[in-house]
């Protein structure tokens, strides 16, 4: 949807090879939309070629996971990285000498833009972030963006309502003012509009309430903001009933998640209109984006991704009151499509990240621990994530002490399974497969004493017994006793 200019010119010079090595978008809205902006710029393209890397933090990412990707993507191997610290170490020397350019969206906290501090003189870092206090601890000079000026939001709201500027009517100035110029609520209103399911005056009557009741305190940011949640609001309201309930459900999704047609075939399952029908979902998708509720992306592959502007998530958060079903929807859409074990036959680019945080929030504890100790799922995320993402899954039981044990092994043996994530463990003298049509898949660790070595074949492919009844003191060898964690429960 066409818009106002974003003013990406003025980041030109950045990424141009100015003195400065790190440019701020400082704000709560567009900062994500022109760092994209910039990084698929033509004279960009030109001047940094395939060294561009786009970064996505959040409010709860930890940093080392974003050190690791970039690691990976510099370097096209998977890192090791126990701290911050290393992590930086690391990237210096990957980037010592390369002209690049790295997008960093969404930090929270000066913990994660510690991680990307200090890392040399040749990259060029463009930083997106709703903090002063992050831009400060990177040295990046700032520009905010959250407002448009008064010409600029009547472009936009004409745009997304489907009208020259000159066919806006005469409250066209009071509505963006009461958007608060921001570029978020002006598309949302315009949206709505445009869906002819509410009128110009009706609109702006609605955003001077703007009174969302209960909703308001279980928001997250309210204060400040009232205007963009009353016009997020609205254009929810203009829904479809069907449509409304399929977007309620997008609550559930992690922040600056981005969604491939899998994942929401998934979580849209159950919906009556939708099943499990792709053009449908594909449909259902183009009309939320209509109405700005929806981001659109293309993966790097060429195939769409969905995401939600973090407004929109939290307005959406605040409607939710329960969420645990929700997640269990995502878990039954995925196993009613993916078979017995779980697992697709192709890396969707969401299953193998999510799908364990759905099963805990879920409250599905069992089933959770039952599949994190499965060798095939153990197999499968070495093969399309590494090690740190299979000790991610394992920090989301319980604390007990075999997966305390589990999980010391995995870090002893990163560097071997991250570097031969395929090759079976009985070519390094690990756990002999029970025969050849029952073979164990890849990923039971050795250790940096030895290997992990059964007297006896293992006759399941399920961890759990073999990990626990090793755990004991009184049954472990040398090896075992090497590993063994200094308290139960510790990961």
């Amino acid at each position: 949807m066409p818009g106002p200019a974003t003013g990406k010119g003025a980041f030109g010079h950045y990424c141009r090879g100015a003195a400065s090595k790190v440019a701020g978008l400082k704000g709560g809205l567009g900062k994500t939309v022109l760092a994209k902006a910039l990084l698929r710029d033509s004279e960009i393209a030109a001047a940094y070629g395939g060294e561009r890397y786009w970064c996505v933090l959040g409010r709860t990412t930890d940093p080392r996971e974003v050190q690791r990707q970039l690691l990976r993507d510099l370097t096209g191997q998977p890192a090791v990285i126990e701290t911050i610290s290393d992590g930086q170490a690391q990237l210096r020397q990957a980037l010592a000498g390369r002209r690049c350019l790295i997008v960093l969206d969404d930090i929270w906290t000066t913990e994660q833009a510690s991680a990307f501090a200090e890392l040399g003189d040749s990259a060029v870092f463009v930083v997106t972030t709703r903090f002063q206090t992050v831009l400060a601890k990177l040295g990046a000079e700032a520009q905010a963006l959250d407002q448009l000026d008064a010409a600029q939001g009547r472009e936009l709201l004409a745009a997304w309502a489907k009208a020259s500027p000159g066919q806006l009517p005469d409250i066209a100035d009071a509505i963006v003012e009461e958007c608060g110029f921001l570029p978020l609520a002006i598309s949302c209103f315009g949206a709505a509009i445009a869906s002819d399911r509410i009128n110009w005056q009706d609109g702006l009557e609605a955003l001077l309430v703007h009174d969302l009741g209960d909703l308001e305190a279980e928001i997250e940011g309210y204060d400040g903001n009232a205007g963009m949640f009353g016009a997020i609001d609205l254009s929810f309201r203009t829904l479809d009933q069907e449509d409304a309930i399929a977007l309620a459900r997008c609550a559930i999704i992690p922040e600056d998640a981005e969604i491939p047609i899998e994942a929401l075939s998934a979580l849209w399952h159950d919906l009556p209109v939708l099943g499990q029908d792709p053009r449908q979902v594909r449909r259902l998708c183009n009309r939320l984006v209509d109405t700005s509720l929806l981001i659109r992306d293309v993966a790097a592959g060429g195939e769409a991704r969905w995401k939600l502007h973090d407004l929109v998530c939290d307005y959406l958060r605040g409607r939710l009151k329960e969420p645990r079903p929700i997640h269990g929807a995502i878990v039954s859409g995925y196993r009613a499509t993916s078979g017995a074990d779980w697992l697709p036959q192709e890396d969707d680019g969401y299953f193998h990240d999510w799908f364990a945080f759905h099963l805990a929030q879920a409250g599905r504890g069992s089933e959770l621990r039952e599949m994190v100790f499965d060798l095939f799922w153990m197999q499968a995320k070495l093969r399309h994530r590494d090690v740190q993402a299979l000790i991610a899954d394992l920090r989301l039981l319980d604390a007990d002490e075999a997966t305390g044990l589990l999980v010391r092994v995995l870090r002893m043996s990163a560097h071997v399974l991250n570097e031969f994530p395929e090759q079976p463990p009985a070519s390094r003298g690990g756990i002999r497969p029970r025969s050849a049509t029952n073979a164990l898949p890849a990923g039971i660790p050795a250790t940096r004493h030895g290997s992990i070595a059964s007297s006896q074949p293992v006759q399941s492919t399920k961890l759990s017994s073999w990990i626990s009844a090793r755990s004991a003191p009184r049954r472990c060898s040398p090896v075992m006793a090497a590993t063994q964690p200094a308290a139960a429960g510790t990961i």
